[in-house]
């Protein structure tokens, strides 16, 4: 062997395989009309980590040491956390390079919660009007006819 195939070979002996595990986890929350916040319960420990949140394949929000960069829907984003304008299926894709790069995503599914019946007072409240001002009407009615009643009976007597 000559020199130059030992050397080759000597350095694709030592060459270096990096492999990264993804560590994905789902969590739900519950989400009605308006802005939602959407947050990851250990946000300070990944300050120094690469944060990217995407909602349906597409970037929504970035928060890096140096970079802070919010779309629509997103309203603000800061470390682990992201407001958003409506409620949606969004993934946190979390990518830390200390020593050894690690890389995790958290799916943030929404369920959306609509109000009971009884909860929505706009409505409620209006029926209530409504049947007060009908249960005056009949109330009315019903007096008149009373008093019409005894005024024809009290002149039916004389």
């Amino acid at each position: 062997m000559n020199m130059r195939a030992l050397v080759f070979l000597t350095v694709m002996s030592y060459r270096v395989v990096v492999s990264v595990s993804v560590l994905e986890t789902t969590k739900d929350y519950s989400c009605q009309e308006g802005s939602q916040i959407l947050k990851l319960e250990h946000a300070n420990s990944a300050t120094d980590c690469e944060q990217s949140w995407t909602a349906e394949g597409i970037p929504i929000g970035n928060f890096a040491i140096d970079t802070v960069e919010c779309h629509s829907p997103c309203i603000n984003v800061s470390a682990g956390e992201i407001l958003i304008n409506r409620c949606l299926n969004a993934t946190l894709t979390i990518i830390c390079d200390q020593g050894h790069v690690t890389e995790s995503r958290i799916h943030f599914l929404g369920i959306q919660i609509n109000p009971s019946p009884l909860q929505n007072f706009n409505k409620r409240d209006r029926y209530g009007i409504y049947a007060c001002f009908l249960l005056l009407i009949f109330a009315g009615f019903a007096i008149i006819c009373t008093r019409h009643r005894i005024r024809n009976t009290l002149q039916n007597h004389l």
